[in-house]
């Protein structure tokens, strides 16, 4: 019997690189990516950092007022953001404000 066979597939290197690769295609949309250098920064009091664009997806964190980020993709009203931990997640926009370009 073959040990690998046992895992399950979310659990396997495989189905990370396709989670990746399918999030990078997602975000590679020319018409709508954003340039390297849009850094937003939070102007709510706390803002949500979400694992999709829409509000019922699960919070990944509460971004404090004054926060930093940059921007990535936008799909309608939501940017998908880098963090300065470089991780990942999607926020409305009603949060940000466009950092001065220097």
């Amino acid at each position: 019997m073959n040990p690998r066979c046992d895992r399950p597939l979310f659990r396997s290197p495989a189905f990370g690189l396709a989670l990746c690769a399918a999030f990078l295609l997602l975000i590679d949309t020319p018409t709508l990516r954003a340039a390297e250098t849009d850094v937003l920064t939070v102007q709510a009091a706390e803002g949500k950092l979400h694992a999709q664009p829409v509000k019922i997806a699960p919070v990944i964190e509460m971004l404090k007022q004054g926060t930093q980020v940059l921007l990535i993709h936008q799909k309608g009203e939501w940017y998908a953001v880098s963090l300065p931990d470089q991780r990942l997640g999607w926020a409305h926009q009603s949060i940000f404000t466009r950092a001065p370009s220097i």
